[in-house]
């Protein structure tokens, strides 16, 4: 498949005057490109992304929109450029979109805006995430499922709302406990069960075969292990699957293979069903594994590649979490000390926090203003309080980092006590000061210590736990 991407960047995309006569960089909040397939969106932006937390999230906007209408005028037919120009013309932007389960949903939000040397407690838990990685991360991984998409232009996906299945009744409990998971994504993603007149049929195949080569004697315990991500229980299961290319043929046990099929019977023979959408998922498993298990974890991601895969020959997935104290001050990265803006009724400027204050200590860590300092000293505390992690909660971030990890409950009273130790100018663990690692008296609360002038000030605040936890096929 063809498609011109149209990336718009998160990077800054237009500014407006601030009050304070500061800029604000501002963004869209999502990316997209001009589709070219006529069976989604043909000549119409489709949302490749969002911004994660951003007013249009909050709005609702989801991946694989497709963008109707911009400010009411059709988004169909124009060049980038245009489409580029017509979202730039006001700070909200109106949007028509559509999307399986709904058609023409009309959504409204502003960009999503922050002073340009400022610095807010959202980007500071990623830059300070090791503080509490049980409460900040980003992991990705990938499946090797192949996608096809019937090319067909009478093919159109907004077309087909509803679903049953074309299984032979012989076929047994296997198929009809894959037919349940398929109904339960389905669903969710905004089909109908309907075994009247459906749209579409699904037909289901899956098969193991015995790896000939297979070398029990090697050491199956030193070989990389696979994490997926069960949408059910929200958890990360080890699996006995092995998608790496350090594996070798002989190591793998036995080869599974699932295959599901999108059928349009208006279209179909008796001799040849004409399938409009396929996923197929080839996998090596270390040992032998129960189709029913396999599918709990699978069958939805298989299915989120419906109707529009963002990739073909393999599926990508990612989850995000973050959760922190949210006071609403906003520091300036060139001098944290320094309080750049406060969020209007937010907690800091409901307890009296103001714009341009100096920051002496925040719960009772002196406040270092030099952003280097800062992150040498962050640095040394992630490599000093590894001891202190439990290796068996290892994981690889995002970013291919593969050394994150959890801390050990045993060890919280040691990690509180290293928080606090001067050397590592831990201020910015007080995002955290929920969580008993941090702060064993449980008291949730942020205590600034300020100048005003030649006034010192010490305000209590009351901040806000905000929480985002994000899955997603991209």
């Amino acid at each position: 498949m063809k498609r011109i991407l149209f990336l718009m960047s998160l990077l800054c995309i237009s500014f407006f005057s601030f009050s304070q006569n500061e800029a604000k960089t501002c963004r869209l909040g999502f990316n997209y490109f001009i589709s070219q397939d006529h069976y989604w969106g043909l000549g119409k932006p489709v949302v490749t992304s969002v911004y994660i937390n951003s007013p249009a999230e909050k709005a609702g906007l989801k991946i694989n929109d497709i963008i109707e209408r911009i400010g009411g005028l059709p988004a169909e037919g124009y060049s980038a450029d245009t489409i580029f120009a017509m979202l730039q013309e006001d700070r909200y932007i109106k949007l028509t979109v559509s999307k399986l389960g709904y058609r023409n949903k009309e959504l409204t939000f502003s960009k999503d805006c922050d002073l340009m040397d400022a610095m807010n407690e959202k980007q500071l838990i990623s830059a300070f995430a090791f503080y509490s990685l049980e409460d900040v991360q980003e992991r990705a991984f990938a499946c090797p499922f192949k996608t096809t998409v019937n090319q067909d232009e009478k093919i159109d996906f907004l077309n087909y709302k509803t679903f049953c299945f074309d299984d032979d009744p012989l076929q047994g409990d296997s198929v009809s406990y894959l037919n349940a998971q398929i109904i339960k994504s389905l669903e969710k993603r905004g089909l109908t069960y309907n075994s009247e007149n459906p749209d579409l049929y699904i037909s289901t195949s899956y098969s193991f075969r015995k790896n000939k080569d297979y070398d029990p004697s090697e050491n199956k315990d030193k070989l990389p292990k696979e994490q997926r991500y069960n949408v059910y229980t929200k958890t990360f299961e080890e699996l006995p699957v092995y998608y790496n290319p350090l594996i070798h043929e002989r190591n793998v046990e036995q080869f599974l293979t699932l295959t599901i099929n999108f059928i349009d019977p208006k279209y179909s023979t008796k001799e040849e069903p004409y399938v409009v959408w396929q996923c197929t998922a080839d996998e090596s498993l270390a040992n032998s594994c129960p189709v029913k298990n396999y599918a709990d974890i699978h069958i939805p991601l298989m299915l989120m590649q419906y109707p529009y895969p963002q990739t073909f020959e393999r599926a990508r997935f990612r989850y995000f979490k973050e959760k922190y104290n949210y006071t609403g001050v906003n520091y300036d990265m060139n001098n944290f000390q320094k309080i750049i803006y406060v969020d209007p009724v937010s907690p800091a400027a409901q307890a009296g926090i103001e714009t341009g204050d100096m920051i002496q200590k925040i719960n009772d860590l002196k406040m270092v203003g030099n952003p280097k300092k800062l992150s040498s000293s962050y640095r040394l505390f992630i490599e000093d309080t590894k001891p202190l992690r439990n290796e068996k909660t290892k994981y690889t971030d995002i970013n291919g980092y593969d050394k994150c990890m959890f801390w050990d409950v045993f060890s919280y009273p040691k990690i509180e006590e290293a928080l606090k130790n001067p050397e590592y100018n831990a201020v910015f663990s007080y995002l955290f000061n929920f969580r008993p690692y941090v702060n064993m008296l449980s008291t949730n609360h942020v205590s600034f210590n300020l100048k005003r002038g030649k006034e010192l000030l010490d305000i209590q605040v009351e901040p806000i736990i905000t929480e985002c936890e994000l899955f997603e096929n991209y």
